[in-house]
């Protein structure tokens, strides 16, 4: 009887732990050295994104990416000087990747400037290299991406404009947005299963653009974002992103991106399907034991990389011994694939 009532508190505190209710503060946005994968999902089989309220399950492990990028975070530091005075008091910068070209302007690199002054993670603005020359798009005012602390039921607008002059190009960007943090609940994805606070955001704003003395006002779409936004993360663990016109009633998804670790999205990814890979002890300091799911009668491939993509290790398992020593390989995070029946089936391994 004893035995049985030890394992059901056991049993609700867990069910508990993975349910509880979190705020996100200052220390929980991303900080210079934060790296992270982000894979870019098929929109065709996201189900109802608004689904929300209290102590909610997300079950979005079915995500299937289809590219990724690397967002990256430096010091203010680290950006160019000329930016630096003009986003005096940024806390964090996002490195962006750029197109070549717009529009017969090449574009060489994009800082977007970040600070989290007076209870707010606000948007400063952007610097880019546009034919060579450092081009600004500061926000002023600031756009508050979100307001802190950030907690169930809050809810709050912002507005913020920018303005952009260069090569004869004049543009002001106007914008307002509404947050509303409406649920908070448990989101699984590939990626793993996290505490999560729900929030909804609508953005309108019109942008004003005149070239060599010539201009012309239009009104941008209106577009909705769903987050998932969890303490472990700087950014949404998960956000799909929409389009809304509300005369009509419609919404269309129009992108959903995910936090997840490297994935190598090779000419046969399409066709490999992605499974999730058990292993215990996850961290660990050498011994790894593998839980494939099911037997196999011949040799798996393992793969292990680094999260910046590099193959640091590979070798063959055999199907009487599933399991390796990890311990030559620095403490660090890593990806883990087995390529096993047509299949790759990939984890997050940690070594300490």
């Amino acid at each position: 009887m004893i035995r049985f009532f030890t394992g059901l508190l056991f049993f609700l505190s867990a069910h508990l732990t993975l349910n509880a209710q979190i705020t996100l503060d200052m220390t929980h946005m991303p900080t210079p050295g934060y790296a992270p994968w982000v894979s870019i999902a098929d929109t065709l089989m996201i189900g109802d994104p608004g689904l929300t309220g209290e102590g909610i399950t997300w079950d979005y492990s079915s995500l299937s990416p289809i590219s990724q990028r690397r967002d990256s975070f430096i010091s203010p530091s680290q950006a160019p000087f000329s930016y630096q005075i003009l986003f005096f008091g940024a806390d964090v910068v996002r490195v962006q990747s750029a197109p070549d070209s717009i529009g017969g302007f090449a574009i060489q690199e994009v800082y977007e400037f970040f600070d989290t002054q007076m209870g707010a993670f606000h948007n400063m603005g952007y610097g880019a290299t546009i034919n060579g020359l450092p081009v600004t798009l500061a926000n002023n005012p600031t756009d508050s991406v979100l307001t802190l602390p950030l907690l169930y039921t809050r809810v709050d607008s912002s507005v913020a404009s920018a303005t952009l002059n260069a090569f004869g190009i004049y543009v002001q960007q106007n914008s307002k947005r509404w947050n509303h943090c409406d649920g908070w609940g448990t989101l699984i994805t590939p990626y793993g299963t996290f505490n999560v606070l729900h929030m909804v955001t609508d953005i309108v704003g019109d942008d004003t653009i005149s070239i060599n003395g010539s201009g012309f006002s239009i009104q941008r779409p209106k577009t909705r974002q769903y987050k998932w936004l969890a303490q472990e993360e700087g950014l949404p663990v998960l956000q799909i992103n929409a389009i809304v016109n509300d005369s009509l009633g419609t919404e269309v998804i129009t992108s959903v991106e995910y936090i997840d670790i490297f994935r190598n999205l090779g000419p046969l990814a399409n066709h490999r399907v992605q499974q999730p890979l058990g292993m215990y002890p996850n961290p660990t300091q050498g011994a790894l034991n593998l839980d494939l799911g099911h037997t196999f009668d011949q040799q798996a491939e393992l793969s292990i990389f680094d999260l910046q993509g590099r193959k640091v290790w590979q070798q063959a398992i055999s199907p009487q011994a599933p399991r390796l020593n990890v311990g030559h390989l620095p403490a660090g995070v890593y990806q883990i694939e087995i390529a096993l029946d047509g299949d790759i089936r990939s984890g997050k391994l940690v070594i300490e």
